[in-house]
């Protein structure tokens, strides 16, 4: 019969999901702390796991900056070596 999966760690609004690997599961606050999720029968292996629009925001402007911040430091250093050539 369909069963109630209690978690016990803490709630998070958004980027958690769960799923089996073909369907895609709600996740519940209960008791205003933990999370729980709705499991119909039968015998399945369930991953939780964590998405972000930040974390992939974040990522790519940290990329960005070490590109800029890279270019920076080698035309400086390629400036100064050719003022010493001259």
């Amino acid at each position: 019969s369909t069963q109630f999966l209690i978690l016990s760690e803490i709630f998070y609004d958004d980027s958690w999901f769960l799923t089996d690997g073909e369907v895609d599961y709600k996740i519940y606050n209960v008791n205003g702390i933990l999370r729980g999720a709705i499991i119909p029968p039968g015998k399945k292996n369930f991953v939780m796991y964590f998405k972000s629009n930040e974390i992939i925001i974040g990522k790519f402007l940290s990329i960005v900056f070490f590109i800029i911040v890279f270019f920076i430091i080698f035309f400086s250093v390629l400036r100064r070596r050719s003022d010493k050539i001259i």
